[in-house]
């Protein structure tokens, strides 16, 4: 049986869950929940709250756990890399560990930067044989995360600065894969991208941290309050109450870059969904039929 539909009054003007409503987030959870939960079940899911505080890790494998910790007061979701540091190292035909990236746009500037930063990220991964997913932050940012087969590249460590031919084993984890595409960028297009949030403005700002063991992202689809939302460049927060995370193509990144406004909210989830599948289908592991509803 196919979920409800948010209900009309889930959705202001503006695209937002109220978040102060409990029945209007369930209803947003309830209507996306056949997307949401393969991206939760089986991993530590960090739980947050309204008000940005830490509800607990909790696991979620079924729609009936996601909508008893949204009873409890749960809004946002989010979960750490997998601990591919502790995992057997296969040199050949390896799955890279997942890396994730944040960019976020410099004072000054806006998300046709951030756009065309990430852009040029998924870009580089793609030519290194990865798969690279990108999703909205929630606010004006954007996360690129990467995943596939290992494969060697030029890149710079993040240890070092002599760039240095580095094979994608169980030498390096997702922070160090992660530093290399930011540095390299930072390097080669150092007018549109920086890793150094004093040299911010006017540019976006690629940060790695959230590849760094233990730190957790939102999880594709989750809301977002403010709290809960990365800050930009210039570190002042967003107020992204009652967004959410959605994943976009290339094709819609591609028009942004071009001045295309890009603002997706909760209210066109649903019908995302049903005309695209999960666009973040790749960062499961069975791979399966991407269409919901």
């Amino acid at each position: 049986m196919t979920p409800p539909g948010p209900r009309a009054a889930v959705c202001g003007h503006d695209g937002q869950v109220r978040i102060d409503n409990p029945d209007d987030i369930r209803d947003y959870y309830a209507a996306v929940a056949g997307a949401l939960i393969p991206h939760l079940a089986g991993r530590p899911v960090t739980v947050g709250t309204a008000d940005g505080s830490l509800f607990g890790v909790e696991r979620i494998d079924t729609a009936d756990d996601l909508d008893y910790l949204l009873e409890q007061g749960a809004v946002t979701l989010a979960t750490a890399l997998p601990d591919v540091q502790r995992a057997p190292v296969m040199p050949v035909a390896r799955t890279v560990a997942w890396c994730t990236l944040h960019v976020a746009s410099g004072e000054g500037t806006g998300i046709a930067t951030a756009a065309t930063a990430a852009l040029a990220l998924c870009q580089a991964m793609t030519s290194d044989g990865l798969t690279a997913v990108v999703t909205t932050d929630g606010g004006e940012g954007l996360y690129v995360r990467a995943m596939g087969p290992g494969t060697r590249r030029r890149m710079r460590v993040s240890h070092g600065p002599t760039p240095t031919d580095t094979a994608r084993t169980g030498v390096d984890g997702p922070w160090e894969i992660a530093s290399g595409y930011a540095e390299e960028l930072a390097r080669n297009a150092p007018e549109i991208a920086t890793v150094d949030p004093r040299q911010a403005d006017g540019r976006a700002l690629i940060d790695a941290s959230p590849s760094w063991p233990g730190n957790v992202i939102p999880v594709p689809y989750s809301l977002v309050t403010a709290k809960s939302v990365a800050p930009t460049a210039a570190g002042n927060d967003r107020r992204a109450g009652g967004r959410c995370v959605v994943p976009l193509d290339l094709d819609e990144l591609a028009a942004t870059t071009a001045g295309m406004p890009m603002d997706p909210g909760p209210q066109d989830i649903v019908g995302r969904l049903a005309a695209r599948g999960d666009l973040a289908i790749a960062l499961l592991d069975d791979g399966g039929d991407p269409r919901v509803g």
